[in-house]
C-alpha cells in the first residue's frame, strides 16, 4: 500500500546506518538540507520524494516495483529554488520491472546521481517528465 514511511521535515538532519522499508512514497524528504549515509532505502513508485536539498552517500537504494516506477521524485517549481537529491556512491539495484531514475514532480526538478552503481533494472530512457513537456527533459547516465 502507498504510505509514508519517513517524512523529514527540518531544517538539518543526519541519518547514518538507517533502514527505511516501505512500498510506494516510501520517505517523503519534504524541506530542509539532509544527509542520508550509508541507509538502506527500499520501494517502488517514487520511493524517494520530496522538496529538500539532500545528499545521498553510500546507500544502498533498492526498486520492489513490480509494473513500473521511479526511484526519485523532486519537487521545485523556480529555478531559484536551493533544492535537489543527489546520490553519490550509491548501489542502485532491484527486482521485477525496469524502473526510471527520476521523475520531474515540479517544473524544475534536480536530480543528480554520481558515481553510483546501476544495475540492470534501470529503464534505458532515465528520466520522466511526467508527460509535462514544459519540464526540460537531461538525463546523463
Amino acid at each position: 500500500m502507498q504510505a509514508v514511511a519517513l517524512r523529514v521535515d527540518s531544517d538539518r538532519a543526519v541519518f547514518y546506518r538507517v533502514t527505511i522499508l516501505g512500498t510506494q512514497d516510501t520517505l517523503l524528504d519534504s524541506t530542509g538540507t539532509h544527509y542520508f549515509y550509508k541507509c538502506n532505502i527500499q520501494g517502488n513508485v517514487d520511493f524517494i520524494f520530496g522538496n529538500a536539498k539532500s545528499l545521498y552517500e553510500d546507500c544502498h537504494i533498492r526498486s520492489t516495483a513490480k509494473s513500473y516506477g521511479a526511484i526519485a521524485a523532486h519537487h521545485r517549481n523556480s529555478p531559484n529554488e536551493d533544492t535537489g537529491f543527489s546520490f553519490l556512491g550509491c548501489e542502485i539495484q532491484g527486482t521485477g520491472t525496469n524502473v526510471l531514475l527520476g521523475r520531474a514532480w515540479g517544473d524544475y526538478a534536480r536530480i543528480v546521481y554520481s558515481f553510483c552503481y546501476m544495475d540492470s533494472i534501470i529503464a534505458s530512457e532515465g528520466w520522466s517528465e511526467w508527460e509535462q513537456p514544459s519540464r526540460k527533459k537531461y538525463s546523463i547516465l
